[in-house]
């Protein structure tokens, strides 16, 4: 017989939703959020309004705001630059849904409830080729295990993302 799985390591968490073997797995391979986006790639999109979720300690000017906690609590305005903790991207997307102006870069969960939502309200879903190179805290780097994805909320954001000139493919999404 097969390995035996305790499926009650899998009970709903605090916000509703179970977590499957495999995002436990992965989301378990890393020590904690602060993985902060190659600058390169947020200066190919443009300049930005506001980080919501830019972490205490990043080392870029990823937006003229940004907020290092709890931003996804408070008041968002203009082009958003959205790369949300991946351990919870639910209630990030939520926002982000809602504000409806800006780019939102998450790692591919096509499967999941939250990516389907995000590529059904955006305009334009680009699925970034390779696996990106985070900055990590300390100045050490590092690469995603999963691949990431583009999502541009706005005529101005799509745009933005088919021209930065990163290598990957670009899915439109019917209204």
């Amino acid at each position: 017989m097969g390995h035996k799985t305790d499926m009650r390591r899998y009970a709903p968490t605090r916000g509703g939703r179970a977590k499957s073997p495999s995002q436990l797995t992965i989301l378990n391979k890393i020590p904690n959020d602060e993985w902060y986006t190659p600058i390169e790639l947020i200066r190919s999109l443009g300049e930005f309004d506001l980080d919501p979720a830019c972490g205490p300690g990043c080392p870029n000017k990823t937006a003229r705001r940004r907020y290092a906690q709890r931003g996804e609590e408070k008041p968002w305005a203009g082009r958003v630059w959205l790369n949300p903790p991946f351990s919870n991207v639910v209630p990030w997307v939520d926002r982000m849904i809602e504000h409806g102006n800006g780019v939102l870069f998450v790692f591919g969960r096509v499967d999941a409830v939250w990516f389907q939502r995000a590529a059904a309200a955006s305009d334009g879903v680009y699925l970034l080729r390779g696996r990106v190179q985070f900055q990590r805290t300390g100045g050490t780097t590092g690469r995603c295990p999963l691949g990431c994805v583009l999502f541009g909320f706005g005529a101005r954001n799509r745009r933005a993302i088919q021209r930065c000139g990163y290598p990957g493919i670009w899915l439109t999404t019917d209204h």
